[in-house]
């Protein structure tokens, strides 16, 4: 009868330790997701302040055009470069994001 209260013991011992192993690796991906949560709550209040940055947003900084995309989206000051201009109109570049704009004249 000692074997078998030996052996009803060692598979809950088994069992124990799988579980144990699943506790530890559930616990991992629920700070995993969490930390996608945060991020995506980061995500939803920069884009619900998108309008807030488009009102502060400035075309020109000391005469240097500046990057709409950099601004919007990253809330960054770029400098867009001149990529070429012609007598219709005038192309600007940013090196940052490679936005390009075309500016008719």
């Amino acid at each position: 009868m000692a074997d078998v209260m030996d052996v009803l013991r060692q598979h809950a011992k088994e069992y124990t330790l799988q579980l144990n192993a699943k506790d530890l690796q559930l616990q991992q991906e629920l700070l995993e997701l969490k930390r996608q949560v945060l991020a995506k709550e980061r995500e939803i209040k920069f884009a619900g302040e998108a309008t807030k940055r488009f009102l502060d947003f400035s075309p020109s900084l000391a005469g240097v055009v500046q990057c709409p995309c950099c601004w919007i989206l990253w809330q960054v000051r770029t400098d867009l470069h001149t990529v070429r201009g012609t007598a219709d109109a005038d192309e600007f570049a940013c090196s940052a994001c490679g936005s390009s704009f075309t500016v008719e004249i």
